[in-house]
């Protein structure tokens, strides 16, 4: 029972109600209960507090898992190898859901290599495995790396087909190393030979691309097949091509795209912020100030930076 309190109050983030159940709990506390408050504490982003219990219990894969969730928020690459060998002393090193893990925490922390290593060494690769390196290539930018792997992916066997994550990952790199054309090819695959209907953050993805690589016409034309129709349009796709026509000072189609950016995300900081940016480097310095005024009338809050985290299941 008080693993499922436990489990229930992380989830919803009451994290102080979820330790009182825990230290209140008269029965022996065993392996599952604190791996709900280890999962629980990753979930909520209260990291610190994961190093803290780990030296107190004994550690079992779901542990080790957890304990890599955190090394990789937090860029912690010592603790990440400290776990690391625990695993390997332990006999688990060769669990998918670990080395998935492992391989994230490396690629966090700069250990392109090493989560390589890992990846290669792997008995079982599932979806998970295949998308986390090809985005550990990504964010190194070794573009050109991360198609390699999607190709070999493509041909492994057993079969493990490609998702959502995946051509996520894989158009990420494209946009990391400037590669338009094969930008261009993985958006024709995923629709055509995997079914797989692109999303807001795919499209987003390949105007930024076609943005950085100064092809703000086509950029231009795709942002045009969603704009005239509003439930389609996302602030995603708003920003890359913002971001799209202030890398080309595009002044004339950046002033509407920040219209729509407003009618579809207005109260988004990082918006405002982006829009201002924008005015800015086109010196329109009235319509700047007033994106920062706005921000400070509404109260808004800049969001902090975050990263994105390749699932580990």
């Amino acid at each position: 029972m008080a693993t499922v309190l436990v489990d229930l109050y992380m989830s919803c983030g009451l994290v102080e109600e979820a330790m009182r159940v825990f230290r209140c709990t008269d029965c022996p506390k065993d392996v599952a209960l604190y791996n709900a408050v280890i999962s629980g504490y990753v979930e909520n982003g209260r990291f610190r507090e994961v190093f803290l219990m780990l030296g107190r219990i004994e550690l079992n894969g779901i542990t080790l898992t957890c304990a890599l969730t955190a090394c990789s928020a937090t860029a912690n690459l010592m603790y990440g190898m400290q776990v690391h060998c625990k695993a390997l002393r332990r006999g688990f090193s060769s669990e998918t859901i670990l080395c998935n893990a492992l391989i994230n925490m490396y690629a966090k922390c700069g250990g392109t290599m090493a989560a390589r290593m890992i990846f290669d060494r792997m008995v079982c690769r599932n979806v998970v495995s295949w998308s986390s390196m090809i985005d550990a290539y990504s964010h190194h930018g070794h573009g050109e790396a991360a198609l390699d792997l999607f190709k070999m992916m493509e041909k492994a066997e057993p079969v493990v087909l490609p998702n959502m994550v995946t051509f996520s990952a894989v158009l990420s790199a494209c946009r990391q190393s400037g590669l338009v054309d094969d930008g261009r090819a993985t958006l024709h695959l995923m629709k055509n030979q995997y079914g797989i209907n692109p999303g807001p953050e795919h499209y987003a993805c390949f105007i930024d691309l076609l943005g950085r690589a100064g092809q703000i016409d086509e950029a231009w034309d795709l942002y045009c097949s969603f704009s005239s129709n509003q439930s389609e349009l996302s602030g995603s796709i708003c920003v890359a091509m913002l971001n799209a026509c202030i890398a080309n000072m595009d002044v004339v189609r950046g002033n509407k795209v920040a219209l729509h950016l407003l009618e579809v995300d207005p109260e988004n900081s990082g918006s405002h912020v982006l829009i201002s940016n924008f005015h800015a480097a086109a010196r329109q310095w009235s319509e700047s100030d007033e994106s920062r005024r706005t921000i400070m009338d509404k109260g808004l809050r800049k969001e902090a930076a975050s990263s994105h985290i390749s699932s580990t299941g």
